[in-house]
């Protein structure tokens, strides 16, 4: 019976062994499983924080080149605002010239027509007195003339 109850010993001993062992790894497995899932859940708050790090990072270079770009979308704008009032400004100076070349050039044809209305009317005036002229001296060249006609009738019948 010694041999039954050592081999029933080593039995339960082996039993327990294995119990234990299974134990033991069960609960060395669990403490890796849960350092594991410990471990695993910092990384991932890590990953989380640098993930929202570098999100905030990106947004802020976002930002940044954002506000870079909308200031030189403004000095461009003001440039071309700046240009826009520089043309306008000369096209109104051209305007204002040609206005004052147009008053110019009225005034010259209207000075122009009063000079041809009054050499127009002189010389009406002139082409009048000489027709009044032209006529006097006609008449007086025809009464000349019929004087000088009687001088030589006169003439002739003295001499006939």
């Amino acid at each position: 019976m010694d041999s039954v109850v050592v081999g029933g010993l080593a039995i339960l001993a082996l039993i327990i062994g294995i119990v234990a062992g299974y134990i033991g790894f069960k609960s060395n497995y669990e403490k890796k499983l849960v350092a594991a899932r410990e471990s695993a859940e910092m990384i991932i708050k890590d990953a989380e924080k640098d993930a929202d790090r570098l999100k905030k990072e990106v947004l802020l270079e976002a930002k940044e080149e954002n506000h870079k770009y909308r200031a030189e979308v403004e000095n461009e704008l003001k440039e071309r605002r700046n240009e826009v009032l520089l043309q306008e400004k000369r096209m109104i100076q051209r305007e204002k010239n040609l206005d004052r070349k147009d008053e110019i050039l009225e005034k010259r044809e209207q000075s122009i027509e009063t000079k041809e209305t009054k050499i127009q009317e002189k010389l009406e005036r002139v082409t009048e007195k000489g027709k009044i002229k032209l006529k006097l001296s006609l008449q007086n060249n025809k009464k000349n003339w019929n004087v000088f006609l009687q001088s030589v009738k006169k003439k002739r019948k003295r001499l006939s």
